[in-house]
């Protein structure tokens, strides 16, 4: 995914105010929010899904940001490789 096409996702998910059926979204401000059941939804799923983290479904899917982008990405990596 490009840096253009993930601008283009986050407009739609704004612009529908809704999460698209293969995009789970996630604020995920106060650390790494519990994912196991996306990731699982999406492994079983033709095609994955996308884990989008910063926007705020309770603030009009604002931006939101990640405290601790490194830290959430080695949580998310180690909860999908070992975690499940």
């Amino acid at each position: 995914m490009t840096r253009d096409d993930l601008r283009q996702l986050v407009a739609d998910i704004q612009a529908r105010q809704m999460e698209l059926d293969s995009v789970e979204v996630k604020a995920a401000r106060g650390g790494t929010p519990k994912l196991q059941e996306v990731l699982s939804a999406f492994a079983n799923r033709t095609g994955g899904g996308v884990v989008l983290c910063g926007l705020d479904e309770r603030t009009d899917f604002g931006l939101v940001g990640v405290q601790n982008p490194q830290r959430l990405q080695e949580e998310v990596a180690h909860l999908a490789t070992d975690g499940m």
